[in-house]
């Protein structure tokens, strides 16, 4: 029986296999980076506060939406601890949800083995993804990238709702990435978009409604 994980698996291999993919990896690392724990997003609120100056607490409640969203998918992880789709396999035979960081990896199955670098057997990987980009754990489950984004998505266009389109178009594109370079599956992703969410629309009709 074909496990969420294989499927999910399979369909991110899938994916990078495309052209598609392959050119999307520079914009990928670009939103990594802006996204990672949410400083370009933090930033981009506080830079709203400080131009608009006259709506600067709405701004500061949204940019705690955005902190909020993030620290939630980061608290998750620790509970659930779903190893990330390129996690290598330890020499238990066991997938690597360890601490310490997710590093790159373009080379996909058979480019390390834990036990191998150890001399311990039965370490090696698992899956064919390939890992553009690191993190700083190897944790899968939420996205917080996702998570951020969207709330932020949520929370700041609330202030120019005409921007709703492109909101939506860079909320996709996060999630898109974080599957493209081999950090997340897609329901990592999913939960992510639900988190954020979740706190970005209340905060929206506490301030705007």
């Amino acid at each position: 029986m074909t496990t969420l994980r294989a499927s999910e698996t399979s369909f991110i291999v899938a994916v990078q296999r495309t052209r598609v993919a392959t050119a999307s990896v520079p914009l990928g690392k670009a939103l990594s980076f802006f996204g990672e724990h949410a400083a370009g997003w933090i930033l981009l609120g506080l830079l709203g506060a400080g131009i608009d100056w006259p709506h600067a607490g709405a701004w500061l409640l949204s940019v705690l939406a955005v902190v909020v969203a993030q620290g939630l998918s980061v608290v998750i992880k620790r509970f659930v601890r779903r190893p990330r789709p390129g996690a290598v396999l330890t020499a238990d035979g066991r997938l690597d949800a360890s601490k310490g960081g997710y590093p790159v990896n373009v080379s996909g199955a058979g480019a390390a083995r834990l036990g191998g670098v150890t001399g311990e057997p039965g370490g090696g990987v698992v899956s064919a993804v390939k890992v553009y980009a690191s993190a700083p754990t190897k944790l899968s489950f939420p996205s917080s990238h996702a998570s951020s984004t969207m709330a932020a998505c949520v929370v700041y266009t609330a202030f120019f709702p005409w921007l709703w389109p492109v909101a939506v178009i860079v909320a996709l594109a996060m999630g898109a990435s974080r599957i493209i370079l081999g950090m997340h599956f897609v329901t990592d992703v999913l939960a992510g978009y639900a988190i954020g969410l979740i706190v970005g629309v209340p905060t929206i009709l506490l301030l705007h409604g």
